[in-house]
């Protein structure tokens, strides 16, 4: 059941664009920490869905947007509407990631990050060169944008 639902997700993401270039680090699990239990939605829900998206190949039709969005929307069915999406920016916007910031931590159905603390997050995508804008969505609520910071961390 799990599995048509992700294919009905995934087919709905399949035109999106190819702005998102991942930059994936080859090691992602020294960064893993263990999300906290929000509201009844814990690890163990959260992880199976998340693995599944994650091993999806990395293409042009299927970007890290597509793979957040996908996630955000299995979080978002769950009932947990609190979900935004963040993107992080090179200074000229040339190259990009998004991936799922929930209740604080970061969701990287990518690259592999599960449940990273934003603000390591953030510092981990500046190493890697995105060091320009951050932008927060609304997930469901594209008026809801906002651009947090335009900073680099040196």
């Amino acid at each position: 059941m799990k599995k048509i639902i992700i294919l009905s997700i995934l087919i709905l993401f399949l035109l999106g664009n190819s702005l998102f270039i991942s930059q994936a680090d080859r090691n992602p699990t020294q960064y893993i920490t263990k999300p906290i239990t929000v509201k009844g939605i814990t690890k163990s829900r959260l992880y199976p869905i998340f693995n599944e998206i994650k091993d999806i190949p990395y293409s042009n039709n299927l970007n890290c947007k597509n793979k957040s969005e996908i996630f955000a929307e299995y979080i978002y069915e769950q009932g947990y509407h609190n979900v935004k999406l963040l993107q992080v920016w090179n200074k000229d916007y040339s190259k990009g990631h998004q991936v799922v910031l929930f209740n604080g931590y970061i969701y990287d159905p990518t690259c592999g990050y599960f449940g990273i603390q934003k603000s390591a997050y953030i510092k981990m995508a500046n190493h890697h060169g995105l060091n320009g804008a951050i932008i927060t969505i609304d997930y469901r609520h594209n008026e809801s944008i906002k651009l947090e910071s335009f900073i680099s961390y040196a």
